[in-house]
């Protein structure tokens, strides 16, 4: 039986490309640190995580695939930043035009496996976080003193996170006390929706099961993306 659980989520793009700053998606920071790796356990726009190694390689990605990503990414950040100043209407019309473009790319350059797992794959990268998405709430069938829970959890964890950064080992940590509160029944489906463990990398380390690919330099730290 296959589980499906498709992330393309509105309202997410933007919150990527908004912080993105001037740099573009082929230009790595010196350090090797990214973005992306700093956004690990937090909701993110799946089109940017085909920017890392790992997660192209998890895919079986094409060099082609690949180029297209970047030439996608680069767009979206670019219509991202002419957002500003637009009037608060014609803004959530282009949100909703840019989420609607990569959906169609990913739709339309990916094969249906790949698309699978690359919602598999953000559903991991996302950790607890992913919990506080609709669709996945809906999914599991979480009642109500399940999703207050989560939700306290991932204050608590959102307010240490506008102190310092945490570490990966700290997210899968956080990510294990979540799936605390899913029923047995709904944690086998969790497990199935998930997928395998992608090996994520983090400046050259890697989580017990999950782990840097080069990402875009960025001029200004992440903020967290609202929960879907």
């Amino acid at each position: 039986m296959r589980h499906r659980l498709t992330v393309v989520p509105a309202g997410l793009v933007l919150a990527v490309a908004a912080m993105m700053g001037a740099g573009g998606p082929s230009d790595p920071q010196p350090s090797g640190e990214s973005l992306l790796d700093e956004r690990f356990g937090m909701q993110i726009a799946p089109i940017y995580l085909l920017l890392r190694g790992d997660v192209q390689a998890d895919l079986k990605l094409e060099p082609r695939q690949i180029a297209a990503a970047r030439n996608l990414a680069a767009s979206l950040m670019e219509r991202g930043r002419r957002l500003r100043g637009m009037p608060e209407q014609a803004a959530r019309t282009e949100r909703l035009n840019i989420d609607e473009q990569m959906a169609g790319w990913l739709r339309h350059a990916l094969s249906e496996a790949q698309q699978e797992r690359l919602s598999q794959v953000t559903l991991q990268w996302e950790g607890a976080t992913a919990f506080g998405r609709s669709a996945v709430a809906d999914y599991l069938e979480l009642n109500e003193q399940q999703q207050s829970a989560l939700g306290l959890l991932l204050r608590e964890t959102e307010q240490v996170r506008r102190k310092r950064r945490l570490s990966p080992l700290e997210v899968d940590k956080i990510t294990a006390r979540a799936r605390t509160v899913l029923t047995p029944d709904q944690q086998q489906k969790w497990k199935a929706v998930i997928g395998p463990s992608c090996r994520f990398r983090f400046g050259g380390t890697q989580p017990a099961n999950e782990g840097a690919a080069p990402a875009p330099r960025v001029t200004a730290r992440p903020t967290t993306a609202p929960h879907r």
